[in-house]
């Protein structure tokens, strides 16, 4: 009997203590807090959200490419690896900070469509949203064969030379055959499969190579047509570097270690580490853009250099990416340097989403093409600012699977289960915050007229139904 009342008291004290967080925690508070433990040693747990919605998921529809543009700039896209916006600064990565400031497009706030490698990859390639990656991954493990990506489409129907390399095994994930399709018959396609002689070298002599090739290369070819993919892995974990490269930063971890409990020192010298791996691939651009101007090849190209995601550092209690949508995670740089002389219109803010229906719009295709992607073109004027939004199946115990973003509000949802397959039928929003912070209304109705205000089209972009039950 003592035992039973000891542990009916531990229970009670348990639940008191369970029970009067709901009155000072936050929402994200409480359901970090449940989502952290498969055991709950009593029933109180938080609601859902502050207002449920019954949706039909929109289905991608593929652009219809004609092609027939005689437009033929050279491209060259730079995918880094795990950069995040603010890591392009003038301290560690003076060139692209002048080449942001100076020779793109003015894009705002800019963000990737996800938090992980495979699935930014997929909205950058195909215009889709990342969810949209598990059927063509599924597909991919039938057997099946996968069609380039529409980008890649857009390239060829114009008889580009296709060149892509990457320091990575393209085969992680499908990335390769999931936004280049399994026969995508380029005239260079460079990986680092395990075990080859490319992959046992260090990730920076990897990358110099690559550079050195695409470098070599050009010298060669005509001028126009040619589009060049360089995949860069230095600032992902554990943030490597060339040994003559000079770091921007003295005080740096030398040893990329995982700090379990970190003081704000360890984060800080772990945080500089990355920041000069960044600095490293800042010299490497620099060095191809001087030799594109050097070739007289610059004027005229398309140039765009992006993150597939961006990294945390404890920034809300987390390393890395791949565990929540928080901004540190996803907010990406997007520069995009046109050909001389297009007209480049402002914008509040930017994400891989608009990457190909931007491209569509500039070689002319019709507005039907991308009419049905959730992009939009921004060489276009005069369009409202739209709501940028991330998804993810990698939200770890924050529960967030879906954030949309606007002027300076965020919405963010969540479901059951979000890493299946299937798409879910009920959606809960898990908090409205603004500039003053969560509203904090009293009713789902007050929530549901909020979200439509400051988003109004992002239901629309994403939903063939979306109803509040």
């Amino acid at each position: 009997r003592g035992v039973l009342l000891v542990l009916a008291s531990v229970w009670v004290l348990l639940a008191l203590e369970k029970g009067s967080g709901f009155a000072w925690k936050s929402r994200k508070a409480l359901r970090m807090e449940q989502n952290s433990y498969d055991i709950h040693l009593t029933p109180l747990k938080p609601e859902p959200g502050v207002v449920s919605f019954t949706v039909a998921w929109k289905q991608p529809v593929r652009p219809k490419i004609d092609g027939t543009s005689e437009l033929r700039p050279d491209i060259y896209v730079f995918m880094v690896e795990s950069v995040r916006a603010d890591a392009i600064a003038p301290e560690n990565a003076p060139f692209l900070s002048s080449f942001r400031d100076n020779e793109c497009q003015p894009l705002g706030r800019t963000w990737a469509a996800s938090n992980a490698t495979h699935l930014s990859w997929f909205s950058f390639f195909n215009g889709q949203f990342p969810t949209y990656w598990r059927d063509a991954a599924i597909r991919l493990r039938k057997g099946e064969d996968l069609a380039v990506s529409p980008l890649i489409d857009l390239l060829q129907k114009a008889d580009y030379r296709i060149e892509a390399r990457a320091v990575c095994d393209l085969t992680y994930n499908g990335m390769g055959a999931t936004n280049f399709g399994t026969a995508p018959g380029f005239a260079v396609f460079k990986d680092a499969p395990s075990g080859t002689p490319f992959a046992k070298r260090t990730i920076p002599e990897r990358e110099i190579a690559n550079f050195a090739e695409a470098k070599e290369a050009l010298i060669n070819l005509p001028k126009g047509g040619n589009f060049q993919f360089i995949a860069l892995d230095s600032p992902h974990f554990t943030y490597l570097w060339s040994p003559d490269f000079v770091p921007p930063i003295d005080y740096y971890d030398p040893q990329a270690a995982f700090h379990a409990f970190p003081t704000p020192d360890d984060i800080l010298r772990v945080k500089n580490r990355y920041l000069n791996s960044v600095g490293f691939v800042d010299s490497q651009i620099e060095e191809f853009v001087q030799h594109l101007q050097k070739l007289e090849r610059y004027d005229d190209a398309i140039i765009i250099v992006t993150g597939d995601h961006g990294e945390e550092f404890h920034e809300h209690g987390a390393w890395f990416h791949c565990s929540s949508l928080e901004e540190e995670q996803t907010s990406v740089p997007i520069l995009i340097k046109w050909p001389e002389g297009t007209n480049l219109p402002k914008h509040a803010s930017a994400s891989h989403l608009d990457i190909l229906p931007s491209l569509l719009h500039y070689f002319g295709e019709a507005d039907a093409s991308f009419a049905d992607l959730p992009g939009r073109p921004l060489l276009k004027v005069n369009q409202e600012e739209a709501t940028q939004i991330t998804l993810t199946s990698l939200c770890g115990i924050t529960g967030i699977a879906m954030a949309w973003t606007r002027d300076d509000y965020t919405a963010t949802f969540r479901w059951e289960t979000p890493w299946k397959i299937d798409d879910p039928s009920t959606i809960h929003l898990d908090d409205l915050v603004g500039p003053e912070g969560s509203l904090d209304l009293e009713t789902s109705e007050e929530w549901q007229v909020a979200l439509r205000k400051y988003f109004p089209d992002a239901p629309e972009r994403l939903f063939e139904t979306f109803e509040k039950r």
